[in-house]
């Protein structure tokens, strides 16, 4: 495939008050009617490029304060959602190509949980209002405000979740519980929803790749979210559970493992040789770069 011409189109496409992404991709005169997997995931590794600009190029406009009133929130966030949305699933095929190839790898960071979450469950709630739903979210006390995973990672999987609960909840609620595992090295995170629950023929298929699993209304998505979201939860930690009762809703359960990194041990010692800023003076220097440094008196 290489050396030929590949058009890559992307559509946004009002209807009926909401937004939709097309994404078309294919090769310029050539006979082959689809690319490999891997192929497709290249493309769209370059794809995320011109959609983060495009994203940020709409939050800088919709923070302009010289805007008609509401068309921030009637043009510029739904837009800005919509691309968000198109991330996800590039990265959902993006990893999925990475764990075809052997080489999905986990970027550890520590970063404050609940603000991420909640970022993730925001851009969900324009949605969940659509539909009359209510998104639910409940963090135990004993969880830690700041955690040690890959953070990206794991907002892909609640993303994948919480949206899964959308597409085939119709009256309700979607609740998201964080709780302290019984081994204190993980985190439970746990998905409810109202919906329509899973026939249970049907549950040894949900982490099949491509899969529609029984006769359900909505087909929506390329079948990849809820296989990618197990093998990462796995890499994380452990994988996902379910529970379901058909017409009566589902639980998806998964826990991640809290992770401190070496350099926050190093980072620590560091903190605890430091001489007390009373016990310091002020001396000028002649650095380009800062007027003033420190040094430890005698």
């Amino acid at each position: 495939y290489f050396g030929q011409q590949v058009r890559i189109q992307i559509n946004l496409i009002p209807v009926s008050g909401e937004f939709y992404v097309m994404l078309h991709i294919g090769f310029i005169n050539q006979n082959d009617s689809a690319l490999s997997f891997v192929d497709l995931a290249a493309i769209l590794h370059d794809v995320r490029t011109p959609i983060a600009a495009t994203m940020s190029l709409l939050e800088t406009a919709s923070e302009d304060p010289t805007l008609p009133p509401n068309t921030a929130e009637d043009y510029f966030i739904p837009a800005l959602h919509c691309c968000k949305r198109l991330t996800f699933l590039l990265n959902d095929v993006l990893d999925f190509s990475q764990v075809l190839a052997g080489k999905f790898k986990v970027n550890y960071t520590c970063f404050h949980l609940e603000n991420a979450l909640k970022d993730c469950l925001q851009l969900l709630d324009s949605l969940a209002k659509k539909k009359g739903l209510v998104i639910l979210f409940k963090k135990h006390e004993n969880v830690p405000e700041k955690i040690t995973t890959d953070q990206n990672r794991l907002i892909q999987v609640i993303y994948n979740l919480v949206g899964n609960a959308l597409k085939f909840t119709k009256l309700g609620y979607i609740k998201l519980t964080i709780a302290m595992s019984s081994d204190p090295k993980f985190i439970d995170f746990i998905v409810e929803d109202t919906g329509i629950g899973i026939k249970e023929e049907d549950l040894n298929k949900l982490f099949n790749a491509f899969s529609r699993v029984g006769d359900y209304d909505n087909k929506s998505g390329v079948g990849l979210g809820l296989c990618i979201s197990n093998a990462i939860a796995e890499k994380l930690g452990k994988k996902i559970t379910v529970k379901s009762e058909y017409s009566k809703g589902s639980v998806f359960q998964f826990s991640v493992q809290n992770h401190v990194l070496p350099e926050d041990n190093s980072r620590r010692a560091r903190r605890e040789n430091f001489v007390p800023l009373s016990q310091k003076t002020l001396v000028r220097t002649k650095s380009k770069f800062s007027k003033y440094s420190r040094s430890s008196t005698v």
